[in-house]
């Protein structure tokens, strides 16, 4: 019986997951905007980033 149930609620779990999973690939979340500066701060983090690598 306790086996019959936890495979009923692993059932349910994956069936569950499956969906949210092909929902999302059906109507893929619209991009997100980010700000001008927050791509700026990137690149300077990755510059600063590269700087250090080639001192070791």
């Amino acid at each position: 019986m306790m086996r019959r149930q936890r495979d009923e609620q692993q059932s349910r779990v994956f069936y569950d997951l499956s969906s949210l999973v092909l929902n999302l690939l059906r109507s893929p979340p619209m991009p997100i905007s980010l700000p001008d500066h927050f791509l700026d701060s990137l690149l300077r983090l990755d510059a600063t980033f590269s700087f250090r690598k080639g001192d070791f």
